[in-house]
């Protein structure tokens, strides 16, 4: 898969595309659901197929005041699409000025113009260009008057249906079986290892240490994990919040791994939310919090036996 990060940068041999338009905030089950169909009708009339989205993600442009709410960083996202064997992932930028264009230029100039877009498919409820006032509704009409192809995928799930909102929602509540049925696998944060206070090492149970970033934040507390870190994968138990028996306030994201004393300062990893062990709690003193992260990792150890 190419990725296209500008509409200067098109690859010579990139030609007329089938185009899967979204978000795609968390590749969830929904979202497969719009890009496998672009990829399906792309093999049907022998032609390329091509995600187009967003970054920075759209909420953090046009709502400044809400933060944290990812559920993928953009190269999660890439390599989530690539795995549904698109050909290319172009992303716009995101910004006030490309907030004002009109639905209907979005559509003529850019999808169709710039990115010879010979077929576009969407999701049940994607709404996009200048006050939000583009829709299937438009897209059908510019489809059926210009001549171009036009799929809207219909709501994916049955007693409910999949939403990056509602997996939000779920991962906030720590019912990472929710969002595990949602996304079609585990909620996973990824970011790079960055130094801590040691306080962990000090007490036997060294971790590494992740920046949340604008990743949603999950419920705070205690987590049965599975690291991912230079192809490798390590069974582990990690906290999330802002370690309070230590009256600190910044949130981050704490992996102690089982059975691992390496060095993974400045090393990429990914972590997997398995289950979701305890809420985050305030200790009396360091033996008291040494005792019941003995217990958690027993605990860990349990679940992810059954993984």
């Amino acid at each position: 898969m190419q990725v296209i990060n500008s509409l200067d940068n098109i690859p010579d041999d990139y030609n007329s595309a089938v185009i899967a338009l979204g978000n795609f905030d968390g590749v969830h089950k929904g979202h497969k659901a719009v890009i496998s169909k672009a990829y399906t009708i792309a093999k049907e009339l022998g032609a390329k197929s091509a995600v187009v989205t967003f970054e920075p993600h759209p909420i953090a442009v046009l709502r400044s005041d809400q933060q944290n709410f990812r559920l993928t960083s953009i190269q999660q996202k890439a390599d989530l699409i690539e795995d549904l064997g698109v050909d290319y992932l172009i992303v716009l930028n995101f910004d006030l000025d490309f907030a004002k264009i009109s639905a209907q230029e979005f559509i003529e100039q850019l999808l169709l113009v710039n990115l010879c877009a010979q077929h576009l498919v969407i999701g049940y409820d994607f709404i996009f260009g200048y006050k939000r006032s583009g829709n299937a509704k438009l897209i059908r009409k510019i489809s059926e008057d210009i001549g171009f192809g036009f799929t809207q995928v219909e709501v994916v799930g049955d007693d409910e249906t999949f939403s990056s909102t509602k997996i939000r929602e779920f991962i906030g509540a720590g019912k990472l079986d929710k969002a595990r049925e949602f996304l079609g696998r585990n909620f996973a944060i990824a970011g790079k290892v960055i130094k801590g206070d040691n306080r962990g090492a000090e007490i036997g149970f060294a971790t590494a240490n992740i920046d949340l970033g604008d990743y949603i934040r999950p419920a705070f507390g205690v987590y049965a994990v599975k690291a991912y870190c230079s192809g490798k994968s390590f069974d582990g138990v990690a906290n999330i919040g802002k370690k309070p028996t230590f009256g600190e306030n910044k949130e981050g994201l704490e992996v102690h791994i089982f059975d691992f004393d390496e060095d993974l300062y400045d090393k990429d990893i990914q972590v997997e939310l398995i289950e979701f062990i305890r809420p985050e709690k305030k200790f009396s003193n360091k033996d008291e919090l040494v005792a019941k992260i003995k217990q958690d990792c027993e605990e860990a150890r349990k679940i992810l036996c059954k993984c």
